[in-house]
């Protein structure tokens, strides 16, 4: 039997946190016909293969049959010993068990041309996952054009925020030949790039929420408990927002860079 074994990072691929995919393709020598496709990678768009079982791993699964995240297993090698045959096409998906977490943090970008933003995001995933690859709680993030933006380079993407500060410094109006790509920004992404922000909360501020346009429908959001936001009067507020009608004072106060704590001896 022959067992090849392709490991894609847990971490990082061109720079980006991805879902570490573990994927077991076994065949008899005498039988090829696991290996006939364009590609050997059974989650890729062009396999053509053997559809074997797909078995998930993850420390917060219950450790049944690893049918699901819920009952997933909790180790790779339970995974391992559950392959029902030799037969090739099986993968395994293993889930990172800690995203991404910045808490009480500043950010702060100054470049608002090409791929930027205060924090920028990427997934590698070509499905939506159900768990955030970054959360970020009460923190701080200024820019002139897009507090959160989802990378050029990104597949799917997923962002959980809590108590945050979205400044974004663009209010000038396009009939002044003005251009805004929106306080969580999705322009200019792939085919296949998605952006969903968990949004618990929160306060925004900029000139719209999302990138207007075609472009912004690559993101999908979820609100929880009160999310806020001061955009250009003519621009529409999502379902769920509490608008602000007026100039957020205190907000724009947290512009500026916190001053180190000193300590007294």
């Amino acid at each position: 039997m022959i067992l090849q074994i392709m490991i894609k990072s847990n971490y990082y691929r061109n720079g980006l946190r991805v879902l570490a995919i573990l994927f077991l393709l076994m065949s008899i020598l005498s039988d090829i016909s696991a290996f006939s496709s364009d590609t050997i990678d059974p989650s890729a768009s062009g396999y053509k293969g053997r559809k074997g079982t797909t078995l998930y791993v993850s420390k917060s699964g219950n450790n049944t049959d690893g049918s699901s995240w819920e009952q997933a297993y909790q180790s790779i090698q339970t995974a391992l010993s559950a392959i029902p045959d030799d037969k090739g096409g099986h993968m395994i998906i293993i889930r990172p068990e800690e995203p991404s977490i910045f808490r009480r943090c500043y950010f702060l970008g100054l470049d608002w041309v090409g791929d930027t933003g205060a924090v920028l995001v990427g997934g590698w995933e070509e499905t939506m996952p159900s768990f955030p690859h970054l959360i970020l709680e009460d923190c701080t993030l200024v820019h002139p054009d897009n507090a959160l933006a989802m990378s050029y380079a990104s597949n799917c993407v997923r962002v959980q925020v809590i108590g945050c500060r979205f400044i974004v410094l663009n209010f000038t109006q396009s009939e002044m030949g003005g251009k805004s790509t929106g306080i969580i920004c999705t322009q200019g992404h792939r085919q296949v790039g998605k952006l969903h922000v968990d949004l618990e909360d929160s306060i925004l501020a900029g000139f719209s929420i999302f990138t207007n346009g075609e472009d912004g429908k690559a993101v999908t959001y979820t609100i929880k408990g009160k999310v806020q936001a001061y955009v250009q009067f003519k621009q529409t507020v999502p379902e769920g927002f509490e608008r602000v009608n007026l100039w957020p004072v205190q907000l724009f106060d947290k512009m500026a860079i916190p001053m180190p704590e000193t300590k007294k001896f």
